[in-house]
């Protein structure tokens, strides 16, 4: 009998079919399409509900995976919504990952986008159970996912939950490796910003240990070390990926206040100046033109205009 993982490889390696109206189709190795609704899959067996008879309830059919050639998704507009609007419906987030998980190396499943909301809302809760439960979905999804955009978006929610969970140390080490070796800009940018964010932490930590630094020898160097290395993982995304906003604010925003912290307040007025210039939509914005009629009052930030 074909396991589940060798069934999986034969649907990956199948042409794609396009699926009408809300009719998920099994399509049987002796040639035989049976639409429905898939409901669960285990090791033996797929299932779906079929509507035998007009105006009666669906029944439910179960058909050997060693029986099936390929499964085609239908394409539900219900939950194309629910994804792009899930502020508020956790509880829906939730039971359709439920019920979609087993389906997640299938080609054409859109079980990881499930995966990947509810993983975001539980590392954004207050409790450090539902951190590691966001963990473990991102886990999932990286190993097991169809989907080489989800599995990238994994990796950078992983990251955010390690760092949650107090794992900084290995989220560290884990974004070294992936900024060494991803040659995806999204996971690359997120591995920086871990980095970013680790050597900003340790060298406020130091200031605030050494409040005479500059008389000390032996703390100079690591903090002109900490101190480079935090621009440099911060400025990375405005100077190498400037069309991806929010990253790029996000990271110029926190140089700005390590700038602050430095006293080295022209260069936070450039950057922030910057920020409103080339970002005016970004969150931080009025954050750096706040900061920016605070350092210099009598001259307004930079505006933008369209000729």
């Amino acid at each position: 009998m074909r396991t589940v993982a060798a069934f999986f490889a034969l649907i990956l390696a199948l042409p794609a079919f396009a699926a009408t109206g809300d009719q998920d189709v099994v399509f049987r190795r002796n040639g035989a399409l049976q639409p429905g609704r898939i409901t669960t899959m285990d090791d033996r067996f797929l299932r779906l509900e079929v509507q035998l008879i007009t105006n009666q309830p669906p029944a439910e059919v179960s058909i050997p995976l060693n029986e099936i050639e390929r499964v085609v998704f239908a394409e539900r507009p219900e939950e194309t919504e629910l994804l792009a609007n899930p502020i508020g419906k956790l509880g829906e987030i939730t039971s359709r990952w439920t019920a979609k998980e087993p389906f997640l190396s299938i080609e054409n499943s859109n079980a990881g986008a499930f995966g990947l909301a509810y993983a975001n809302a539980l590392i954004n809760s207050t409790r450090e159970s539902d951190w590691q439960a966001g963990y473990d979905i991102f886990l999932d999804i990286e190993g097991n996912d169809w989907s080489p955009t989800r599995n990238a978006l994994a990796k950078q929610g992983k990251l955010r939950a390690m760092i949650r969970l107090g794992r900084a140390e290995e989220a560290v080490e884990e974004a070294k490796t992936l900024a060494a070796s991803s040659e995806d800009p999204a996971v690359l940018i997120e591995a920086t910003y871990v980095l970013a964010d680790n050597a900003y932490r340790e060298f406020t930590q130091l200031m605030e240990d050494n409040p005479r630094w500059e008389e000390d020898i032996f703390v100079r160097p690591e903090r002109h070390r900490l101190y480079n290395e935090a621009l440099n993982y911060l400025l990375h995304p405005y100077l190498f990926h400037g069309t991806e906003a929010p990253q790029a604010t996000r990271g110029m925003w926190q140089a700005v206040q390590l700038y602050q912290q430095a006293n080295e307040l022209e260069r936070a007025s450039a950057l922030a100046n910057d920020i409103v210039e080339l970002y005016p939509d970004a969150a931080e914005a009025p954050l750096a033109s706040t900061l920016l009629t605070e350092i210099n009052p009598e001259k307004p930030p930079t505006e933008t205009t369209n000729e």
